[in-house]
């Protein structure tokens, strides 16, 4: 099949470009339009072009087809070596764009990694121990747990002790009041006698 015209390949070819540098160098004459992955021809580029559809033959998922453009080959008279160098400078330009941009995505991603890294860090790791506090609780511990202890050791010792101490300071307590009681007893005796002898006077 015999082709419309050129296409952007034979363009490219003629004056030894790339095809990112030849739809650099058609834009630069005003045939193109959009950027790289959405190039589209001007209404310039409409009224000296042709699409042709073509597709693999495929159907389903293995299906493909793609549109190329077909330039009239006066076309080629526009392409000077200016625009060539034009279109190469505009393509090295992009791409240094890209690269800066990819880099400072790269670079933000990176610094967003360590961030997330060190939040990570920071959320596992242990908790300062307060000594101070520790040390309090710990005594506190040791005295209920020796206090427990001693009650549950000495308890009935002490209980039997105390009871024994009690029951002596009982007993004390009780002659005390008997030897008053006797005391009082004397006394009132001795007053009774005391008033018999004065009557008998």
């Amino acid at each position: 099949m015999e082709k419309p015209g050129l296409s952007a390949t034979d363009i490219g070819e003629r004056f030894g470009m790339n095809g990112r540098v030849t739809n650099r160098a058609l834009e630069a004459i005003g045939v193109l339009e959009g950027g790289p992955g959405d190039w589209r021809p001007t209404a310039k580029g409409a009224d000296i072009s042709t699409t042709v559809y073509h597709d693999n033959g495929y159907g389903g998922y293995a299906h493909r087809d793609w549109e190329p453009l077909y330039f009239d080959p006066k076309i080629a008279d526009e392409i000077t070596p200016e625009i060539v160098e034009r279109a190469r400078a505009a393509d090295i330009g992009y791409r240094l764009q890209k690269k800066l941009e990819r880099a400072a995505d790269k670079e933000e991603a990176e610094l967003a990694f360590q961030d997330f890294q060190a939040k990570q860090a920071a959320a596992n790791a242990p908790a300062e121990i307060d000594w101070g506090r520790v040390a309090i609780m710990a005594a506190g511990a040791i005295a209920i747990f020796g206090g427990v202890y001693v009650v549950t050791k000495y308890g009935p010792a002490i209980k039997q002790k105390w009871n024994t101490v009690s029951a002596a300071r009982a007993e004390t307590k009780n002659r005390r009041k008997m030897r008053a009681a006797e005391t009082l007893g004397e006394e009132l005796g001795s007053a009774t006698d005391d008033r018999s002898d004065r009557s008998d006077d």
